[in-house]
């Protein structure tokens, strides 16, 4: 939990402070493989125990074909565009409720 919550940290560090990375926005992941990427992290970091989320990150990076620095490098391009990052956050905000609803109940 606690990579997930740095990354989210991270990511909202450089959105408030406006960017200022180098790297073009086509070189980055798209926002579809970041929403999707980052729900799951959100996902595991809610499910698994601490001593099992370090293997868990790591598996859902692997699947997704990213990187740690892929997901900052995305947050850090993209952190000037206000109203794009807004989008990012609401529909990951979206996505998570969701599955949320869509989990079976448990009685």
């Amino acid at each position: 939990m606690r990579g997930s919550w740095l990354l989210l940290a991270l990511a909202a560090v450089l959105w408030g402070c406006g960017g200022g990375g180098s790297t073009p926005a086509s070189t980055t992941i798209s926002k579809d493989k970041f929403v999707t990427t980052y729900v799951k992290l959100r996902e595991a970091a809610a499910a698994v125990d601490s001593a099992g989320l370090d293997s868990a990150r790591a598996a859902i990076l692997r699947q997704a074909g990213v990187t740690q620095k892929d997901m900052l490098a995305f947050a850090d391009v993209h952190g000037r565009d206000v109203a794009f990052m807004k989008d990012v956050w609401d529909e990951v905000e979206q996505r998570l409720e969701e599955d949320t609803q869509n989990r079976p109940k448990v009685h």
